[in-house]
């Protein structure tokens, strides 16, 4: 599952911009010949062309919550402050969801699973609008045990292999939306960063999937 706080860390296209504001939603309409769609739920970024007080271009997260054509109304977590008529959204195309990880059991989040500690560290006690960190240590490496070795056939749901966090074990499993019978065409034990691959699997067709710790 995909993190939308990675999608803060890049900037994303300009998709769209803002039509209206009220308070904490704001209205967005789809670029004149834009062909993308809007989703329900989906996560987005408001940038407001007026600079932050420290001199920073803030990216506001905002969730969609309705849908009307090419046109949608999203609730924006911060404070909608200097957003205009005008304004670039950027769309993240993911649903608001949370990333899961080894990591995530010692870490302190808000509601948006952003890193409170790390927060702090990077900006002090007091966070500035459009603040953001990811959700899981991208530096710390994990002790990945393999539960399968190559050649083992697998499919949704089968563990893959664990990774032990204090007392807990977790465990690293075949993604749940992999249709059919798979093939693990490579699996490594060793100390691994979230985002690294620790296996690769083979579908029927010969496309290859890499499997990561999140």
């Amino acid at each position: 599952m995909r993190n939308t706080a990675e999608a803060s860390e890049t900037e994303i296209e300009a998709t769209a911009r803002v039509v209206a504001v009220q308070d904490d939603l704001i209205e967005f309409e789809l670029n004149e010949g834009s062909a993308g769609r809007l989703v329900k739920n989906e996560v987005v970024y408001i940038r407001p062309s007026r600079p932050e007080a420290d001199g920073r271009h803030a990216r506001l997260k905002a969730e969609v919550l309705r849908v009307r054509g090419r046109t949608a109304d999203a609730q924006v977590y911060e404070s909608t402050g200097g957003v205009a008529v005008g304004d670039a959204v950027e769309q993240t195309h993911d649903l608001l969801s949370v990333e899961l990880g080894p990591g995530l059991l010692g870490q302190v989040y808000d509601g948006l699973q952003a890193p409170l500690p790390q927060l702090a560290v990077e900006f002090g006690s007091f966070l500035p609008r459009g603040a953001a960190s990811a959700a899981l240590d991208k530096g710390q490496k994990w002790s990945f045990v393999p539960s399968v070795k190559t050649g083992a056939r697998v499919v949704a749901g089968d563990v893959l292999g664990t990774v032990q966090e204090g007392r807990f074990e977790h465990k690293i499993m075949v993604p749940f939306d992999r249709i059919g019978t798979l093939t693990v065409d490579w699996i490594q034990e060793g100390a691994f960063r979230v985002h690294e691959r620790v296996a690769r699997l083979k579908d029927g067709s010969g496309n290859e999937h890499p499997i990561t710790l999140k």
